[in-house]
């Protein structure tokens, strides 16, 4: 039996309950990549009050140099098959018995827009055409969730490298829309970037335009917007919010971009502490996980079951921070 969902123009064949369990890709109409292509989100549907909301990284651009597909990009500008979440691990690996998202309902947003999800805006970059339109593909998700998920009581917010940046934001929509929710926002490898030109490069993607309908986020002065800053706003407009991050610290990646950022040579983790130091005095709450190395990300590779810091699982420690009290 098959239940039909209908989602921004796009008709889905659902599965019923007690259907084998599989990722349903959802496409949509509206919603497409920064060069013009194709995109669409994957659905894996399990226990209808508990959600799970993963970004997907990829990159991002705002000079010519990077934004050209003939020069150096440096961005993912498709969604295709090999970005599907049945090819990932860590946790979507959805039937693993460690796995602290076992059983849940997952919402995998992909990402080809260069701008961290939060993009509003079209750029042309000395003749590199740009939409930088990843808050409103990220919408097309939000509106699906909105439809179909009808009472969670536990909602998490992920995502890692590019889409570790507006966790924040969209866990804050989310708990707009279920007030009644646990939410919880984990951001995974994307802590480091502490870089003047951040408030220029996001003003430049639109962002303060896709953040004015949100009072917390709309507060936040143009040389005011960074990253951090995002997390630091969700968590004083919502107290409840339990908000978090994970990151390496020499994570190889964060420093390559750092140094497009205009920090080159300077070591990761100081920039790291101050991030995370500025983002705990603001919120006393928040949890930080530290793991020395040079990788980048781990909650979809298979360390993630694997890596103890200080005698503390990565895996316990996800499921103490959903958990905690707030």
């Amino acid at each position: 039996m098959m239940r039909r969902v209908l989602v921004a123009g796009a008709l889905v064949l659902w599965p019923a309950v007690g259907a084998a369990q599989v990722w349903q890709a959802i496409q949509a109409e509206a919603a497409r990549c920064a060069k013009g292509g194709a995109w669409n989100f994957w659905v894996h549907r399990g226990q209808p009050d508990r959600l799970l909301v993963y970004l997907q990284g990829g990159g991002g651009c705002w000079l010519k140099a990077n934004c050209d597909l003939a020069d150096q990009p440096t961005f993912d500008p498709v969604v295709e098959e090999r970005d599907s979440p049945a090819n990932a691990d860590g946790i979507l690996a959805i039937d693993r018995p460690a796995n602290p998202f076992r059983g849940w309902t997952v919402v995998y947003i992909p990402y080809c827009t260069a701008d961290v999800h939060l993009g509003a805006r079209q750029v042309d970059y000395a003749g590199v055409a740009m939409d930088h339109r990843g808050a409103a593909n990220a919408a097309v998700a939000m509106q699906w969730i909105g439809a179909e998920i009808k009472s969670p009581r536990e909602i998490v917010v992920t995502g890692g490298s590019a889409g570790a940046i507006p966790v924040p934001v969209y866990a804050t929509r989310l708990a707009a829309r279920f007030p009644k929710a646990r939410v919880t926002g984990i951001g995974d490898g994307a802590g480091g970037y502490r870089a003047p030109t951040i408030p220029g490069i996001l003003a430049g993607w639109g962002v303060r335009q896709a953040l004015s309908d949100v009072p917390a986020f709309a507060a936040i002065d143009s040389a005011g917007l960074t990253f951090e800053s995002l997390y630091i706003a969700a968590g004083r407009a919502n107290p409840k919010l339990r908000l978090a991050q994970i990151n390496q610290d020499h994570d190889a990646i964060q420093l390559q971009f750092l140094t497009l950022l205009g920090v080159p040579g300077t070591p990761l983790a100081p920039l790291l502490q101050a991030n995370l130091d500025d983002i705990q005095a603001a919120l006393p709450a928040f949890r930080r996980y530290l793991i020395p190395s040079e990788e980048h990300t781990i909650l979809t590779r298979p360390g993630f079951y694997t890596t103890v810091v200080n005698g503390v699982p990565l895996a316990d420690w996800v499921a103490a921070t959903i958990d905690a009290k707030r």
